[in-house]
């Protein structure tokens, strides 16, 4: 399922979504100035679920945590 040159613990996964949410960050390239790559590589469209889950998921709270900004905002004025 997943392709990776060490043994597979759990520092490894947390690296890699680590890694996955340092990717997703628009315009700044952390990943790519820190010459920083993945730590995994998913294999096969059952590997790739969880990663595209978890990018879904910081979407969401983002979007949300906009919302609830900007509601709060529009009250104050």
């Amino acid at each position: 399922m997943y392709t990776v040159q060490e043994p597979l613990e759990l520092l490894t996964f947390h690296n890699y979504y680590l890694w996955l949410f340092f990717d997703m960050l628009p315009g700044l390239k952390i990943t790519e100035t820190l010459q920083w790559s993945a730590p995994l590589q998913p294999v096969g469209v059952v590997a790739g679920i969880p990663a595209i889950a978890f990018r879904a998921f910081i979407i969401y709270g983002v979007l949300s945590a906009l919302k609830s900004w900007w509601k709060g905002r529009a009250e104050k004025e």
